[in-house]
């Protein structure tokens, strides 16, 4: 596996990241066996933005005694709502979109947050220039 600097932290990434947007309505077990083969191949990076609640609770448990192995990066903005994802930039939901993703990660730390879902010029100007900025810190 290839790795890289990301930026100027000093930490070393996987070339290609784990990503578990795919894994909706799939068993515990699959989850588990892609997180064992990303770390048997050296895949270190994990970028997690799927706010469907039984995802979470499956990665935490599948990298809960690995997650020193593991440089993750949580969305926030991307919320679970009546049972349907939903980018969102109020505050008050997203901060219970953040707790519930740290409880069921089983983490206490996030090594790298990302604004989830900024796709057009607008969109970051209204992050950049509106509340949402000034309110992001957990």
């Amino acid at each position: 596996m290839n790795y890289r600097t990301l930026g100027n932290t000093g930490l070393k990434v996987s070339e290609i990241a784990f990503g578990a947007e795919w894994y909706v309505e799939r068993p515990y077990s699959d989850v588990e066996e892609m997180v064992r083969h990303c770390e048997e191949n050296g895949i270190n990076f994990l970028d997690c933005w799927m706010s469907e609640p039984t995802v979470r609770t499956n990665l935490g448990k599948a990298i809960k005694d690995t997650r020193d192995k593991w440089i993750i990066q949580g969305h926030i903005g991307s919320t679970w709502q009546n049972n349907q994802y939903v980018r969102t930039r109020e505050m008050d939901k997203v901060k219970e979109a953040f707790e519930d993703f740290m409880e069921r990660l089983q983490i206490e730390t996030l090594d790298f947050g990302m604004i989830h879902y900024v796709d057009t010029f607008d969109d970051y100007d209204e992050i950049m220039s509106g509340e949402f900025i000034g309110k992001l810190h957990f």
